[in-house]
């Protein structure tokens, strides 16, 4: 299992995620410089890294650390279970996952 994209890039890390970004095989437009996506961590259908779960402006749940998914098959079971859950875009939850000394944080989905 590859940790987050979002821990790879060599930038600071802001993301849309897959949930109505439009058909699929379109690319995301390019980085919007710095200023501009700070603003976007509160959107609908983002994830970002944070020091600090409190950074998610959304009802959240949390999920098992990425590292102990790694280790055991029910613990990423369960975990996947609770984000295919929360992907409807009327009562889904932002999901956080820990990830080593940062959080994950996957806003919820935007309405359609």
């Amino acid at each position: 299992m590859r940790r987050s994209i979002l821990l790879e890039t060599p930038r600071p890390t802001c993301s849309p995620t897959a949930w109505g970004n439009g058909p699929p095989g379109r690319l995301p437009p390019p980085w919007p410089p710095a200023p501009r996506w700070r603003n976007s961590l509160g959107s609908k259908g983002t994830c970002f890294l944070a020091k600090d779960p409190a950074a998610c402006r959304f009802p959240a749940v949390t999920v098992a650390s990425f590292e102990e998914v790694s280790r055991s098959k029910r613990a990423y079971a369960q975990a996947n279970l609770v984000e295919y859950d929360e992907h409807d875009p009327i009562r889904g939850k932002a999901v956080i996952q820990p990830h080593g000394n940062r959080y994950l944080i996957c806003n919820p989905p935007p309405c359609p």
